[in-house]
């Protein structure tokens, strides 16, 4: 190229003009220039520039095929890291349902020393009931991860639900000396075991950070709109301080006061808002310290029923 220039007097303007389009990336030599060339030095002149063009196009392609190829890679990884946390965290939700199971079956064995009478019998159906409820659980998330991360979509009485995860949390409600209060919940569609861990998690962190010596109260509530409806879950707990609520919903994100300790990974919130993603919604909280918080999701009413 460099020749090209410092010889410009033996050459004409055009062929000038193609080194600059070259330059900027817009050559424009086409085969039907290189013909018609007014003579054959011309000509190779034009078809040596066109090589040259095409052999920086197709370095282009390449380094655009290649940041292509590692962004995919990346995506991937980043999805896969995304799954095995989202396992990491369902497993620590289903534990709730096994300390249930614990507990009474606590209570079932100091109470036969005595006579088995209907209270007893009681606990053997409340560790039936989670012990079914917790295999069903599992499945679903097996199912889940073997067939792609495909969610299954169906028609959810979500006050029937709230009612599941009453029971499931019923452990750590009375720990707590908690009441959750469930108005009443429409019917939609959804994927049963996400939307159930979405509620019981935002319900066990309502149980969670809560204020000394002050019962957490946690009411569920819901507004049906056009295109979707919109949950909340409102607690009278520790609240949020306004610089920590933009990153909440971040993986590892700690929006709680750093001056006390509370169990947790910080993952929790970042599922949520996945589980929220997957329904075609969005997750948001507002929330005042000292006061409590509530958050408010969506869930979409496009979704249909999965007909497999």
């Amino acid at each position: 190229m460099r020749n090209l220039v410092e010889n410009k007097t033996d050459f004409t303007e055009e062929i000038l003009n193609h080194c600059l389009d070259i330059a900027r990336g817009e050559c424009s030599i086409t085969f039907d220039s290189i013909e018609n060339a007014p003579s054959e030095k011309y000509a190779q002149i034009l078809y040596g520039l066109h090589c040259m063009n095409e052999e920086i196009e197709n370095s282009k392609r390449e380094e655009a095929l290649r940041i292509k190829n590692e962004y995919e890679a990346k995506i991937l990884k980043d999805k896969n890291r995304e799954l095995e946390q989202f396992a990491f965290k369902a497993s620590h939700d289903l534990k709730e349902p096994i300390r249930t199971i614990f507990s009474f079956s606590q209570l079932l064995k100091n109470s036969i020393i005595e006579d088995v009478d209907a209270k007893s019998l009681s606990y053997i159906d409340y560790i039936q009931t989670s012990a079914k409820r917790m295999t069903d659980m599992i499945s679903h998330l097996l199912n889940y991860a073997r067939f792609g991360n495909k969610p299954i979509y169906e028609d959810i009485d979500t006050h029937i639900l709230l009612q599941n995860v009453h029971f499931d949390l019923i452990t750590q409600i009375q720990r707590t000396q908690g009441k959750l209060i469930v108005k009443s919940l429409p019917t939609l569609v959804g994927d049963k075991t996400l939307l159930r861990l979405l509620f019981q998690n935002l319900i066990s962190n309502a149980l969670k950070f809560t204020r000394d010596n002050v019962p957490p109260i946690i009411e569920v509530s819901s507004t049906t709109l056009a295109d979707f409806t919109r949950f909340e879950i409102k607690d009278n707990g520790v609240g949020i301080k306004e610089q920590y609520i933009p990153e909440l919903f971040n993986i590892f994100a700690r929006g709680h006061h750093k001056d006390k300790t509370y169990e947790g990974t910080g993952i929790g919130l970042s599922h949520c808002k996945k589980i929220v993603e997957i329904h075609g919604g969005e997750i948001w909280c507002e929330s005042e310290v000292g006061v409590g918080t509530t958050f408010f999701f969506t869930i979409s009413h496009i979704l249909a029923p999965s007909t497999e």
